[in-house]
């Protein structure tokens, strides 16, 4: 029920406590290395730590290109970031014991859907940045639309008629 990095490390640990008590002898020039898919996991979590913010930069920088407003690009950005916080709420929703906790027709919702505690992976990371994607894809669809709108109009526009404009592009 925990991650191989949590497993790993708390073998770690409880290595390096042995040999600092003296309860497990390590004769000279010998030393002890996590290998495996840990050490790939390890090296995959630190890319992924460096590629996330160039990402989001280069995200934001194409939006800024498209629109030459950084008010624009920081309104589509600031989808990314209630997507993202919503992605990491359901992650965290996974992991409670009452979330889905009901069966449909003798059928657990648990057990269909797989429910259980998601441990930080480069898989999840993977989805993270496709929903940033899909996030940043509806904002520019939509921030895209209302532009052609306003530019169309001639008239002045009332603050009903940007509401009337912003629901129909949002729908």
């Amino acid at each position: 029920g925990i991650s191989e990095i949590s497993a790993v490390e708390a073998a770690r640990q409880s290595i390096e406590e042995e040999i600092k008590t003296g309860r497990l002898q390590v004769p000279d020039g010998v030393s002890f290395e996590f290998a495996g898919t840990y050490e790939k996991q390890v090296e995959s979590e630190a890319r992924i730590a460096v590629l996330l913010p160039l990402a989001l930069l280069v995200v934001f920088a194409l939006i800024y290109l498209q629109f030459q407003r950084v008010s624009t690009a920081l309104i589509i950005f600031s989808g990314v970031v209630v997507a993202v916080a919503g992605g990491f709420f359901a992650l965290w929703l996974y992991g409670q014991p009452s979330f889905l906790d009901f069966a449909v027709f003798g059928t657990s919702m648990r057990e269909l859907f797989q429910v259980d505690t998601i441990n930080m992976s480069v898989a999840v990371w993977v989805g993270i940045i496709a929903l940033i994607g899909l996030a940043t894809d509806d904002g520019v669809i939509m921030a895209t639309y209302l532009r052609d709108k306003f530019r169309v109009q001639d008239e002045a526009l009332s603050v009903e008629k940007v509401r009337a404009c912003t629901v129909e592009a949002g729908t």
